[in-house]
């Protein structure tokens, strides 16, 4: 479906969510940046993509992801997914 529809941001997010399953955080990471790219305002993505980055063992990649995702999810007024992301930071510290 992907390969039909590349700019579907839902079907990305899903093949991102599949690497995570199988254990492929290199390939997770890689989808989610690019779902932010294409797709600034889909915040799960900053969340998502922030805990692989974390999983994977990038600390400080996941600190600017989730920073960002904050940032955007404000901008957009979903403070269910700022709060979500500040908690993240907080439990990374």
């Amino acid at each position: 479906m992907l390969a039909t529809d590349p700019g579907d941001a839902f079907l990305r997010y899903a093949m991102a969510m599949e690497y995570v399953k199988v254990g492929d955080l290199d390939q997770a990471v890689a989808e989610f940046q690019r779902l932010i790219a294409d797709h600034p305002a889909y915040v799960a993505a900053y969340f998502m993509g922030g805990r692989a980055l974390r999983d994977r063992g990038d600390k400080s990649a996941a600190h600017q992801m989730w920073i960002q995702g904050i940032a955007k999810a404000r901008e957009i007024n979903d403070p269910h997914a700022a709060s979500e992301m500040s908690e993240e930071l907080s439990l990374l510290e």
